[in-house]
């Protein structure tokens, strides 16, 4: 499990999200998916608001620009994130994004959120 910290602008401060993942090259692979019909989960939308997100996985904690691919890009890491359970029947549809953390070095969450 990976702890991905993303700035919740409506509150003002960080919430901090438990997400499964899979490693992806240097990146890591998180799947956006909520239970409740049609609506994504808040660390989402706050990283659609601010891509640059925090994560700690073995203890280290390290900062993370976050995308949404699509096109060619969402179907080469689909099956990644299929992998991560995306693919059980469910009676509701629920929309699915795929998300690539990438590490950055530049600055801190500090200097980023204030």
């Amino acid at each position: 499990i990976l702890l991905l910290h993303t700035f919740d602008s409506l509150i003002g401060r960080v919430i901090s999200s438990p997400v499964f993942y899979r490693p992806y090259g240097e990146s890591f692979i998180v799947a956006a998916i909520n239970e409740s019909p049609g609506q994504k989960p808040a660390w989402y939308q706050n990283l659609k608001v601010d891509p640059m997100v925090e994560i700690e996985l073995n203890g280290m904690t390290r900062l993370a620009w976050a995308t949404t691919p699509v096109g060619r890009q969402r179907a080469a890491i689909w099956p990644h994130v299929r992998s991560l359970g995306c693919d059980a029947p469910s009676v509701i549809p629920r929309p699915i994004s795929g998300v690539v953390l990438t590490p950055v070095e530049s600055h801190t969450s500090k200097e980023h959120w204030g």
